[in-house]
């Protein structure tokens, strides 16, 4: 069963307030973080199984500031490659979660497109 979009919407906000910025570990299973994307990707499914159309702005801020925080991990010359690459992949799990609830809310806004 499918939870409400509130619910799958503050388990989002709940992880994103526990992420340690500072830990190496940051993108391992078992984190803050994996919960994080986790929680994207219900909520990607919620949307294509309801007639949802409408978001939380705290969540959109968190996607915003996560997906910035996370890019600007990518790319840091001061972590090392595997955590680096991991920061990568987090971000884009993230945008492509991001990215299947706007196609799913703007096909169905605009079904003859």
């Amino acid at each position: 069963m499918i939870s409400n979009r509130n619910t799958i919407e503050q388990r989002i906000l709940e992880a994103y307030l526990r992420i340690d910025w500072d830990s190496e570990a940051i993108c391992y299973p078992e984190t803050p973080l994996y919960d994080y994307v986790a929680a994207w990707h219900e909520l990607s499914q919620y949307y294509t199984h309801q007639s949802d159309n409408d978001i939380g702005i705290e969540v959109m801020g968190s996607y915003f500031s996560i997906t910035h925080s996370l890019s600007v991990l990518s790319v840091s010359p001061n972590l090392n490659e595997e955590y680096r690459e991991d920061a990568k992949e987090a971000v884009g799990e993230i945008k492509m979660h991001m990215e299947d609830i706007l196609n799913t809310v703007y096909g169905r806004l605009h079904p003859n497109e």
